[in-house]
């Protein structure tokens, strides 16, 4: 390479500042879905999870007014979840000129919707079908007939 041709996108290293429970659930579903290493990869899922919401610019910043921020989380930024923050930043000025560190606050949104999206899948009641005689088991004796009838 040389230095006429422009550098390719790396990750971007930034530091987010947030609760201290969002943190700790930050990283209790980060490790849960991609193990100790894969906190770019979760950020860059639950990013483009938070885009396909359709109303998601209302949703950020909603309910960080009275929420200490007392946490910092470094978070190293793959190109594409760059790309979808500038894309998200760029249409939440439109809304609100005034808004300030408009990145941040779209990065806790996002992981506020995928630690929810994530709980909301876990607790469902149908995630226990897949549970191997949880609800196929028969009890004892309650035969449906048949071949297991003594005959009178």
């Amino acid at each position: 390479m040389t230095s006429s041709e422009p550098k390719l996108p790396g990750k971007l290293q930034t530091t987010v500042l947030m609760s201290e429970e969002l943190a700790k659930s930050v990283d209790a579903a980060y490790k849960f879905k991609y193990g100790n290493r894969g906190l770019s990869r979760w950020v860059e899922d639950a990013v483009e999870g938070f885009v396909r919401i359709r109303d998601h610019l209302i949703r950020v910043g909603t309910g960080e007014a009275d929420t200490a921020m007392d946490s910092r989380k470094v978070i190293r930024l793959t190109p594409r979840t760059q790309e979808l923050l500038n894309q998200i930043s760029k249409n939440l000025k439109r809304l609100d000129p005034d808004v300030r560190h408009p990145q941040s606050m779209i990065l806790r949104a996002s992981f506020t919707a995928a630690i929810r999206l994530e709980k909301s899948l876990r607790d469902a009641p149908y995630n226990q079908i897949g549970v191997p005689g949880q609800f196929r088991k028969k009890p004892v004796g309650s035969g449906s007939g048949g071949a297991s009838k003594k005959a009178a």
